[in-house]
Parts: structure tokens; C-alpha cells; sequence
């Protein structure tokens, strides 16, 4: 059996009990007969006649076989639809089948409201301790890289504030560097070596040019690259003593 739901409506001040089937909206044949004019004890009876008599002209669009629970109980009763009930009216011909026509085309063609959409269903627990497991481990992955990243930072500026020991061939750099018209301060911060010895230098007044022997001179490419090797050097084996 069909699960029954009734909508309540007044035509004329009457109550009419309208049935939600199929999410549209029909009369049964008492209520039909009642709406139409006809006493309540043959509203029924009237309306079957009308519809044996026209039958044909009913199509299963306009009207329905329907268990319902009335007052009798559970019986198989005639419902129809706001087409049907339009043809009713018509072939019925009473004082109110024109009043009904309008009422039913109205009322029993108006949508029914739409289902509410069931809340989603949480995911199983299982599935969430998976999604928060691979969470928890992109975290760790990114703290240690962060841990990793912060050791390399450390080991570069302490580097970069150790001091290398002035020999002849930092002399050489000093000058080509000075050559290409670099400022003291810069030369003493990318050889790693104090100002004052620098300035020393280029002045001619360093002890290790006390012989007056002239080192040879070296392009910037050539210190650069040397720099470079240095450093890389230095930074391999700071992180081999630390591991």
C-alpha cells in the first residue's frame, strides 16, 4: 500500500482533504462529489456514476486506483487528478461545477514542495584517521625540511663571519677586486677579511708585501670561481663534522 499524506483545503469554506500522491496533488471521489454539490452520503456514489458513464474519457493522467484508510477502514478508492476533476466538473453539470473547475485547476496544480535533501553522511571514522594520518605526515615532512633548511642558513652565516688568514694570494684578489673599482668594505666582506687589512694592502703598507714583491694578478673570474669552490668546500665539510 502507497504511504497516505493529506493536505487540507477549504473550497467555499469546507474542508476538503486533498491526497499527495506521486508528488501531485487528487481528490477522491467523495471529496469530489462533495465540492461539486451533492449530499455527503452519495457524494461518492454520484461521482462513480459520472466517471462509469464517461469513462473513455479519462486517462490514467486524470485518475487512479488508490488504498486509502477511511473511516471504514483500509478500501480501494477512486482518486482524480486537477484534470480529472476539470472533466467532473463538466460532465457533472451542478450549480458548483463551474466554481470547481476554477478551484480545482487552481489548487490541484499547484506543486508540492520539493523533499528536503537528506544531510550528507559523515565519512567513516576510519577514513577520517586515514585523511588526518597523511596530514600529520606532510607536517612532519615540512618540519623537517624547515629543520634542514634552518641548519644550512646557520652553517652559511657562520661561514660568513669566520675570518680567512691574509696570504698572497688573497693579496692578489684584493687588488684585481680594487681593479674593478670595488669598495673596500665589499672587498673585505667577500674575501672574508678584516677592512683595516684591505686598506692595508691596497696602501701598499701589509706585511706580506714588505718584500715588495708584487703578486700576480688574477682576473675576477678566476676569484669568483675560486670563492665559489671555497666555499662549497667548506660548507660540505661543516656538514660532514655535524652529522
Amino acid at each position: 500500500m502507497a504511504e497516505q499524506h493529506l493536505i487540507t483545503a477549504e473550497f467555499f469554506g469546507d474542508p476538503v482533504s486533498i491526497v499527495d500522491h506521486e508528488s501531485r496533488r487528487w481528490l477522491t471521489a467523495e471529496q469530489a462529489g462533495r465540492c461539486l454539490g451533492y449530499a455527503e452520503s452519495g457524494a461518492r456514489k454520484h461521482i462513480l456514476k459520472v466517471f462509469e458513464r464517461h469513462s473513455d474519457e479519462f486517462s490514467e493522467e486524470d485518475t487512479a486506483q488508490l488504498k486509502l484508510t477511511t473511516p471504514s477502514g483500509l478500501q480501494e478508492c477512486r482518486i482524480f487528478s486537477a484534470t480529472g476533476c476539470n472533466k467532473l466538473g463538466f460532465f457533472a453539470r451542478t450549480a458548483r461545477a463551474k466554481d470547481f473547475r476554477t478551484w480545482a485547476s487552481k489548487v490541484l496544480s499547484e506543486k508540492l514542495a520539493a523533499p528536503v535533501a537528506a544531510a550528507p553522511v559523515p565519512a567513516p571514522i576510519a577514513e577520517i584517521a586515514g585523511h588526518m594520518g597523511t596530514l600529520a605526515a606532510g607536517m612532519n615532512a615540512v618540519l623537517a625540511q624547515m629543520n634542514v633548511t634552518g641548519k644550512y642558513i646557520e652553517l652559511l652565516e657562520m661561514n660568513q663571519t669566520s675570518k680567512r688568514r691574509v696570504t698572497r694570494e688573497v693579496v692578489a684578489e684584493v687588488f684585481t677586486l680594487r681593479a674593478q673599482g670595488m669598495a673596500s668594505n665589499d672587498i673585505a666582506r667577500l674575501l672574508r677579511i678584516p677592512r683595516t687589512a684591505v686598506t692595508s694592502i691596497i696602501q701598499e703598507k701589509f706585511a706580506a708585501l714588505s718584500e715588495r714583491q708584487q703578486p700576480a694578478e688574477r682576473s675576477l673570474d678566476n676569484i669568483m670561481e675560486d670563492w665559489l669552490t671555497r666555499e662549497k668546500a667548506k660548507l660540505a665539510a661543516t656538514l660532514k663534522g655535524g652529522a
